[in-house]
This record gives C-alpha cells, structure tokens and sequence, in this order.
C-alpha cells in the first residue's frame, strides 16, 4: 500500500490514503485537522517506502504527456528525472535492477539500449530547434546546447560520409528537412537573397561593404572572381545566367549609360 501511494505521489503530486488509514491508527488526542493528517501519511510514505517508486510515479506522468520515456538532460525542469532514468540502464547492466522492476519499466516502453535512447533524445533536441530557428543548421558551439551541436557535425553527417548511418535514420532525418550539404544548402539560402535584391534595387550592383547585410555583398563579389578563375561550376553559373546575372560590371555600367 505504501509503495504504490508512493508510486502514485510521483505519478499525480498526491495520493489516497484511505487504504492506509485502515491499517494505521495514531494514537492520542482527536484531531479534526485533515492537512495534520495528509501530512502524517507523507512523513510515513516518504519513510518506509521507496524513492525509486516515487520517481517511476514521475516516469508514468512524463510518458502519459510526451508519449515516450526519453527523458533530456538539458531540460532543468525534469533534470532530476533524466538522471534516475540514467541510473536504471547502468543498473541493468550491472544486474542491480530487480525483476520486479525492470518489467515496470519494460511495460512502459523503457528504452534499455543507451545508444538508442541517446538518438531519440538528440533527435527531439533537434526538432525543438528546427521549430524554433526554420532549420536543423546547428552552429558549432552553439551555447545552449553545446552536445547536440556536435552531434550533429560529428555522429549525424561524419557517419553518413563514411556510410555507417542507418537507412532509417537518415529517412527520419530527411522528414524533419535535415541538411546533409550545408554548402549547397547556404548557396540556395545566397541565391534567393541575390533574387530579392534585384527585385527591390532593379540590378545585381551590391556595393562592396554594403551594410545592409556585408557577407551577402562579399559573397556577390566573390561569384564574379570565382568565374574568372574558374573556380565556379557550370551548374551555378548556369542558375545565375538563368536570373539575369550581371558578371562584368563595366560592361553593365556601359550599357545603362548609353
């Protein structure tokens, strides 16, 4: 009765004890206080029954929200939890976790490989971000997640490159519009800018230095010395050529003065 009010404390934030009062009597002057009451079950809950089922508790109502039982680090609200969650996969590896407990926790959909849960609470990690900054582009260092930053350059495309991804994980990925090529990715993101620049100022002329946006302007001006060392291929050159691209300045400036 204790372990599971304990069990239900961690699920809920309270419990009944109305099973509790029939097996226990405290003994000494009537008190009609109910919160003197509660607080005498606590105190005997919180004694005689175990933390782990109080945490379990937590583990059902963080499944019955989030429909999953991957618990992030990174999150301080369940920081606590995500550690015991931790500490139940390393006592399964050593033997310490009893029977009775690994199949309360198995029945739950507990996730005992560490490898598997650690992908599943990258993932979501990466999911938050794309729907909070439109894309998977994590910055290197990136401060407020600085392990999910290299996560993504070193497990996710490092182990794409030399092939060790799985297919369903690359085809889980590609769903949440991962970038595998952040070159190619960044060149279509310059491209659409180069296209709204000429709708709004009528020519491809950013001037050097121009501090509306300097890299988008630096970026121009190394498409033309690019061409001229043929450092550019011929698919880009053809995009460009496609929306009226201006390669040689002079000649244009020629033109509009004739």
């Amino acid at each position: 009765i204790i372990r599971e009010m304990r069990e239900s404390k961690g699920r809920t934030g309270s419990f009944d004890d109305g099973r509790f009062r029939e097996r226990a009597e405290v003994l000494g002057p009537f008190l009609s206080i109910s919160q003197l009451r509660c607080a005498i079950s606590t105190e005997c809950i919180e004694r005689l029954a175990s933390l782990w089922d109080e945490r379990f508790g937590e583990l059902q109502r963080f499944n019955e929200q989030f429909g999953h039982c991957f618990v992030r680090r990174d999150l301080p609200e369940y920081s606590h939890l995500a550690y015991w969650v931790y500490a139940q996969r390393a006592n399964m590896k050593q033997g310490k976790l009893t029977r009775g407990r690994f199949e309360k926790l198995d029945r739950l959909g507990f996730i005992w490989d560490s490898y598997v849960a650690a992908w599943e609470e990258n993932f979501a990690a990466l999911n938050e971000y794309r729907s909070k900054h439109g894309d998977c582009n994590v910055p290197v260092g990136w401060p407020e997640n600085p392990k999910l930053a290299g996560w993504v350059h070193v497990s996710i495309r490092s182990r794409k490159k030399e092939g060790k991804l799985s297919a369903d994980k690359i085809e889980q990925l590609d769903a949440i519009g991962f970038a595998w090529d952040l070159k190619s990715e960044s060149w279509a993101e310059m491209l659409e800018l180069l296209r709204a620049y000429k709708l709004k100022h009528g020519d491809f002329n950013v001037p050097l230095g121009w501090p509306d946006d300097p890299k988008f302007a630096r970026w121009v001006q190394r498409l033309r010395w690019d061409r001229i060392r043929s450092a550019l291929s011929p698919e880009r050159i053809e995009q460009l050529d496609a929306i009226g691209f201006a390669w040689d300045l002079k000649s244009e400036s020629w033109a509009e003065m004739l």
